[in-house]
């Protein structure tokens, strides 16, 4: 078990801001995770960073940041056309769903090249193309903070929501999630009506699994910022769900504005179409900008602080509300 103190967190944060830590706890195995746990450090509160693609820094972190970086995946015996898949939660998403498509299992292609560890994929409740990892974590495997005790969590116990979990919510701060139990097909099973993903897979000339992967990972660097070259966190908002009346009068006024199906008798919208249609897109302030191909990430073009970044969100916010009526709420974590 490694602790840095005064910690850089700079190259541990997509956003690239350099802030630092008064302690950085780093946990590559299941007895550092329970050491921890036991540990004085555990009976304070503490920050799980996984990828550092979900958060905004405002300041340094006065406490202790914990980071894992346990590996790990056991596959079991196939069964009726399903597998059951053990994921460490330091594992990088990415890299799973690419083992998933080199051993043929379907379930997670949708989700290629989202930058996540696979715990925060679980507790994020991260989505793309019309799939969410809920759609195929079977349980989950989490320390209690509070007795380092282990528990497993049956997918109903985790309480998935849209870009949430009961890790998020209910149980913030009270959990340590150890490893993800994903169950899989090992027969093809494809979800490509979201977006130009069909059209795409026609280009190709096939439609397979494979495919599926590469065709959502040219997509999204098409759309998206290489983090290495351009700070950022992905989309910075959560999609807005309504009410069905609400919608209806939004777009009676608005068109053009699309609408997806949510939860009874309410409709999710598009907040990047909300705020491109406000011309925020490619719009900059200082280092701050909101990307020219994608109006729902937010950019940091070198020297941002995080007040900065937040500052211009929520100038982005007020614009929205004043003219829609609706506040975005930021899919980010702010600290």
């Amino acid at each position: 078990m490694q602790c840095l103190e005064n910690a850089s967190l700079k190259a541990r944060n997509t956003f690239g801001m350099d802030v630092k830590a008064d302690r950085l706890w780093i946990l590559c195995s299941r007895e550092e995770e329970e050491e921890f746990l036991r540990s004085p450090w555990a009976k304070q509160p503490f920050f799980i960073l996984g990828s550092g693609a979900n958060v905004l820094f405002t300041k340094d972190f006065h406490g202790s940041v914990v980071h894992l970086e346990t590996q790990g995946i056991r596959m079991g015996a196939a069964r009726d056309g399903r597998v059951r898949v053990e994921v460490a939660a330091g594992e990088c998403w990415d890299d799973f769903v690419r083992f998933c498509v080199d051993k043929g299992l379907y379930g997670v292609e949708n989700l290629a090249l989202i930058p996540s560890q696979v715990g925060s994929a679980v507790v994020q409740n991260i989505g793309a193309y019309g799939r969410e990892v809920k759609d195929v974590v079977h349980a989950v495997k989490a320390w209690h903070v509070a007795t380092a005790e282990m528990k497993v969590f049956s997918k109903e116990e985790c309480d998935f929501a849209y870009r949430s979990s009961f890790f998020k919510t209910v149980g913030k701060g009270e959990w340590l999630i150890h490893s993800v139990e994903f169950e899989l097909s090992t027969e093809a099973a494809y979800h490509t009506g979201y977006g130009d993903v069909a059209e795409r897979l026609q280009a190709w000339g096939e439609t397979s699994l494979r495919a599926v992967y590469e065709v959502i990972s040219e997509i999204r660097r098409e759309k998206l910022p290489d983090v290495r070259e351009l700070g950022s966190a992905g989309s910075f908002f959560k999609n807005p769900v309504i009410s069905l009346e609400k919608c209806q009068a939004l777009q009676a006024a608005h068109p053009e504005f699309k609408a997806f199906p949510a939860s009874e008798g309410r409709k999710k919208l598009s907040a990047a179409q909300l705020i491109d249609s406000l011309g925020w897109k490619g719009r900059r302030s200082g280092d701050v900008g909101v990307h020219e191909r994608q109006a729902l990430v937010l950019v940091n073009y070198g020297r941002a602080t995080g007040g900065e970044v937040w500052r211009f969100a929520q100038a982005i916010q007020a614009d929205v509300q004043r003219h829609y009526g609706i506040l975005l709420e930021p899919e980010v974590i702010v600290l």
